[in-house]
Order: structure tokens, then C-alpha cells, then sequence
């Protein structure tokens, strides 16, 4: 009796970018910090078996893109990141752009850096960490462009020349929620922080629902 043939063998390639995007959601969800993943995306790179790949994700989750535990909330309506918070993360710039956005876990601190070009930071479907997120900008001929969702506090302050900031959030809110406080340096270049203007009309139904229902 002949051996049954297995199941298909995938292309180096695609087995590849399948675990390249696992990398990435585990990442975004807080399973590797931002070392681990710069040092496992290299090996994914340089990898020549399938095998080798199949050890880099080995130890980590399946996340299904989009997918994500129903997240704790803190009582303005914000996010919370409930499991691991990295310390520290960089976003750089350097005459192009950069953004990070969607599901994701920002570090307690953050570094935000714009030369001749444009970072964009985007905490609408951010998992927040409890307490303070600072972030700490400097844009020389560029810019930085923060989204925060109604209900996260923030503050701001920072050093313009030739340049500004801008904060077109909701400011303070409420002591217990989570808090953005953004710092920093603007030489020709500037800062902003706003509420997109869907979330503002969004949050302006819900509140005019909640009045009709009293």
C-alpha cells in the first residue's frame, strides 16, 4: 500500500508573508516589544526553509486580522491596554512618511521625529495604558499629526519657531481616564492634535440619545 500524499507544501514566499503579518498582530496586540520584532522581522527575511520561519511564530498566537478581546473601558469611552505595555517606542520621518494607526498598544513614551516630512499618530482604536502616555515631538520642515477619540484627555505644551501647535482635542475630561500628554519642539514645522470630525458627530449623537432616553 502507497503513502498517502500529504497536504500541499505552501511557497517559501507566501509561508513568508504569512508570518511576517502574524509578527506584526502580535505586536500590535503587546505580545512582542519593539526589539522582538525588529529581530525576528530580520530572521523572517534571511530565513531559507519553511521550517525556519515555522520557529519564529511558533510561541506566539494566531490573531486573526481584525480580531481583538473586547477591551476594558475607561469611563469616558477610551480604550484600555490590560496586559503587557512596552516603555518606550520611535517613530521617525526623514523626508517621507510614517504613521501608525488601527489596533494597537502605545508605550507609556513615545518619540515622534519629522524632518522634512510627516508623522502620523493615530489613537482612535488605540488600547490606551492607564495613567499618562507622553509623547515627546520635534519637526524641523515637517509635521506631526495626532488623532485622539473623544474622551481621551490631553495636554499640551512646546516650543514653536516658525511653526505651532495646535490642540484641537477635547482637552481635560476626566482625572480617572486615560491621559495623552504631548511635548515638544516645532522649528518650521507643526504639531496637531484634533478629534476626527466622524468621531465628534458620532459622539454627538450618542449624547443626544442618552439626553432623549433620561
Amino acid at each position: 500500500m502507497g503513502n498517502l500524499p500529504g497536504p500541499p507544501r505552501l511557497p517559501l514566499a507566501a509561508v513568508r508573508n504569512a508570518v511576517i503579518e502574524r509578527l506584526k498582530l502580535n505586536y500590535a496586540h503587546g505580545n512582542l516589544d519593539e526589539g522582538e520584532l525588529e529581530a525576528r522581522l530580520s530572521e523572517a527575511t534571511a530565513a531559507e526553509t519553511n521550517g525556519e520561519l515555522q520557529l519564529l511564530v511558533e510561541d506566539l498566537p494566531d490573531i486573526q486580522e481584525g480580531a481583538a478581546a473586547t477591551p476594558s473601558m475607561s469611563p469616558t469611552g477610551v480604550r484600555l491596554n490590560q496586559g503587557t505595555i512596552r516603555e518606550s517606542g520611535t517613530l521617525v520621518a526623514v523626508m517621507s512618511g510614517a504613521v501608525r494607526k488601527g489596533l494597537w498598544r502605545p508605550p507609556r513614551k513615545m518619540r515622534a521625529v519629522a524632518f522634512m516630512g510627516g508623522v502620523d499618530l493615530d489613537f482612535t482604536q488605540a488600547e490606551m495604558p492607564p495613567g499618562v502616555t507622553e509623547i515627546t515631538v520635534f519637526t524641523l520642515m515637517g509635521g506631526v499629526d495626532i488623532k485622539v477619540p473623544p474622551g481621551l484627555n490631553v495636554e499640551m505644551s512646546g516650543f514653536p519657531f516658525m511653526g505651532g501647535f495646535e490642540d484641537h482635542s477635547e482637552g481635560m475630561i476626566d482625572p480617572s481616564a486615560p491621559t495623552l500628554r504631548v511635548r515638544g519642539v516645532a522649528v518650521m514645522g507643526g504639531v496637531e492634535v484634533r478629534v476626527p470630525r466622524r468621531l465628534r458627530r458620532a459622539a454627538g449623537r450618542s449624547l443626544r440619545h442618552h439626553e432623549a432616553d433620561e
